[in-house]
């Protein structure tokens, strides 16, 4: 229920559209992709997860954050080179291909389609994996890799970003794969899989120590905060009494 449903009415307010032939997001300051890797890509093992997030800000100056797009699968590293068949439509052999694709070329294409500017990566064995491949491969793409190094357990880090969702700082459209990461968020710690779940806590959280998504009630206080006399800095030479 924390989530904030971002539709059609929701939309018009800002003068954007968001119908069945078209859908249209706010502006987003900043867009980040958050990952989650398996281990492996056998059946018993969990899946590698995408989220993307943007940060807005609302009709009253307040930044925001939107999932953009979920994604998870059971891929390897990198795909299987498909090659083109004898009198093969071009369309049916580029949809053959991305069925075929690994996770590396599905976290780019996901990059490039929604303009992701960081792209933040467990710092974990198959994580460092990932990110070293997609530097090499894409270096010449916008988006920035980083590595993030979990602090405490998973049940402590999805506490720390309660507040952001009773504030009611994310928002989410109403799609088939938003409904999905949704679930799991919602199930979690006792669902199967966590792997989107991860995702989320990973980038809020980032988010969250860079300064990009604050709350009302920190706002007010940096406010007041600055609203208070502070007295000069006193000279060095009266510091040290020279």
């Amino acid at each position: 229920d924390w989530w904030q449903l971002w539709d059609e009415a929701e939309a018009q307010k800002y003068s954007l559209e968001w119908s069945p032939t078209r859908k249209e997001f706010p502006p987003m300051e900043l867009v980040v992709g958050s990952i989650d890797t398996a281990f492996g890509e056998k059946e018993e093992n969990d899946y590698s997860a995408m989220t993307v997030w943007g940060v807005w800000q609302d009709a009253n100056r307040n930044p925001r954050a939107m999932l953009m797009f979920g994604w998870q699968k059971r891929v390897q590293l990198h795909g299987q080179e498909i090659e083109r068949l004898p009198n093969e439509p071009l369309e049916v052999f580029k949809a053959r291909r991305r069925e075929n694709w690994g996770l590396v070329e599905n976290v780019a294409d996901i990059c490039k389609r929604y303009k992701v500017n960081r792209l933040l990566i467990e710092d974990k064995a198959r994580g460092i994996d990932v990110a070293n491949e997609i530097k090499r491969l894409y270096t010449r793409e916008r988006f920035g890799v980083q590595l993030v190094t979990p602090v405490k357990d998973k049940v402590a880090r999805t506490h720390a970003v309660v507040s952001l969702f009773s504030d009611n700082g994310i928002w989410a459209p109403d799609t088939r794969w938003a409904d999905m990461v949704i679930t799991q968020c919602s199930s979690f710690p006792r669902a199967e899989h966590d792997d989107l779940h991860d995702t989320v806590t990973q980038v809020l959280l980032w988010m969250r120590s860079n300064g990009l998504l604050v709350r009302a009630e920190e706002v007010s206080a940096a406010e007041e905060e600055a609203g208070r006399y502070q007295p000069p800095p006193k000279r060095i030479s009266a510091r040290y009494g020279v």
